[in-house]
């Protein structure tokens, strides 16, 4: 019995507020595209595709006109991902429910929110890991996207406690440009970047000051490893968010720890100096921006109530949903770096 009869001295005070179990909220949610899941499917859709068309142009040029003269050269695919249906089950009485009352909690309360946790653990682990990892689901396994291990210092240090706090800002400032360069992003408008990390590693950043002679810009001397990418990144047109998911703790190469660099949609400048648009392509019907998705069938877990024999309630919860889904590898970094230094331990 989970709540057991209680034996108190009297007279005594109970401090009505109840000391529960406390987790961490993941932000690896905000590595997908609208900084979150896309409510788009029903829930019995069993796959959700989506068409790709790209195209090759070809023009011919002389001082006179001649016969054979070039043309668009199209190309298109259908993308797809598989959907999986999770559930959570519970069943209770009347009994259980007086019982849990003894404690001050609601047990309907209590079944509603664990089951819903577990099914937003679940979400996480299909949108980082996968459901069938070698089906490329999940943005751990991506196919095409940039893997990395992050370089020495001139010391020959490669750990995040260990590394120079300069040189990791400005590497990792090196690695948002290159996903800008990757995305054709740079000087084209601010485009949204995510670095997703272990909590000790973003921990870190934020707390390493970079050295007065490494950063000459306002904050010299007395800012972080991440403020010193936030401010000079915004320079360079990118909007950085740091969030931590410690499932990404081991998740590197050889046991390092992984961190996710992403620009979750990306940006379709239209407008520009001139009438001359050489990405004029991308004003065709239904430009799709994301780079990365996870749909679901509903904002939140469907809940279902059935009566049992004897009196018994059994709550279920359910939500269809795909895995991470990384439609434009070119726009995801993963980058693996040790917390401590071999010799650390």
């Amino acid at each position: 019995m989970a709540f057991n009869a209680i034996s108190r001295i009297s007279p005594s005070f109970v401090e009505p507020k109840i000391i529960t179990r406390y987790q961490q909220r993941s932000g690896a949610f905000a590595a997908l595209s609208t900084g979150g899941p896309q409510v788009k499917i029903g829930s019995e859709d069993l796959m959700v595709y989506q068409l790709a068309l790209d195209l090759r142009s070809q023009v011919s040029h002389g001082q006179s006109a001649y016969n054979e003269i070039g043309g668009p050269n199209f190309t298109t695919h259908q993308a797809q991902a598989a959907t999986y249906l999770v559930r959570s089950r519970a069943n209770f009485d009347h009994h259980d429910t007086a019982a849990a009352s003894g404690w001050n909690i609601s047990l309907v309360d209590a079944n509603r929110k664990a089951m819903r946790g577990g099914i937003a653990q679940f979400a996480r682990t299909a949108l980082l890991y996968g459901v069938s990892p070698s089906k490329g689901e999940g943005l751990l396994n991506a196919v095409g996207a940039t893997a990395l291990t992050f370089p020495a210092d001139a010391e020959g240090k490669t750990s995040v406690t260990g590394m120079d706090p300069a040189y990791q800002a400005q590497e990792i400032l090196t690695l948002i440009g290159d996903l800008q360069s990757r995305i054709n992003a740079v000087a084209q408008g601010a485009v949204r970047v995510v670095v997703l990390a272990p909590q000790r590693v973003i921990q870190a950043w934020k707390m390493k000051i970079v050295g007065l002679l490494s950063y000459q810009r306002p904050g010299a001397g007395t800012n972080s490893v991440s403020g010193t990418v936030d401010a000079v990144a915004a320079e360079g047109g990118a909007d950085v968010y740091f969030a931590v998911d410690d499932t990404l703790i081991g998740k590197g190469q050889g046991g390092t720890d992984m961190v996710v660099i992403v620009a979750p949609e990306l940006v379709n400048p239209q407008e520009g100096p001139g009438t001359i648009n050489t990405n004029e392509f991308a004003t065709l019907q239904n430009f799709s921006e994301d780079a990365t998705a996870q749909y679901f069938d509903m904002a939140a877990p469907r809940e279902i109530n059935s009566p049992m024999p004897g009196g018994a309630t059994d709550m279920l919860l359910e939500q269809r949903m795909t895995a991470g889904w990384v439609k434009r590898p070119e726009a995801l970094t993963l980058l693996s770096v040790p917390y401590l230094e071999p010799s650390a331990g």
